[in-house]
């Protein structure tokens, strides 16, 4: 059985039990707050949705079990979030050898990252642009296939429009 702790804004709120059974996978949520939240579980650069976890007496408790399949990368880390599946899902994970776990992921693959974790890649800082996501300031940083950071001049190589 693997555990995984589940970050909201970068603290830690709780575990994430994962065991396989067979074609499946058994997950087990608790979280110390009683806040309604939704559990992610993130595999390479996706987050999938789990659930949301049920009021206990101390917190609060999912149980959930969900195809292997869905899972090609395997289980990489969990995320909890007040916001319903969207755009912007939540995520955590390593970003060029830093530990990120306060970010936000887009189906395009562009992160947004709170301000204190972009401060941890002063590398990609100019790379990156401010914005407003779900009320709260990002900052938004596109990645490759290989979420590797993209710098402009390979954002305008990688665009369809310079194909033409």
């Amino acid at each position: 059985m693997e555990q995984f702790a589940i970050f909201q804004q970068g603290n830690s709120i709780g575990t994430l039990s994962v065991e396989r059974e067979g074609l499946f996978y058994h997950f087990g949520c608790d979280i110390s707050s009683r806040q309604v939240l939704r559990i992610f579980v993130v595999s390479g650069w996706k987050s999938h949705y789990l659930g949301i976890p049920y009021p206990q007496e101390k917190g609060a408790h999912l149980d959930a079990r969900i195809a292997c399949s869905h899972f090609p990368d395997g289980i990489s880390g969990a995320v909890a979030s007040i916001y319903p599946k969207g755009q912007w899902q939540p995520w955590c994970g390593e970003l060029d050898g830093v530990a990120i776990a306060d970010a936000l992921i887009s189906e395009e693959r562009v992160l947004a990252l709170s301000p204190d974790e972009a401060l941890k890649l002063p590398g990609w800082l100019a790379y990156m642009q401010e914005e407003t996501v779900y009320e709260q300031p990002r900052m938004l940083l596109p990645l490759d296939a290989d979420g590797t950071p993209l710098a402009p001049e390979m954002q305008d190589a990688a665009s369809p429009e310079s194909e033409q």
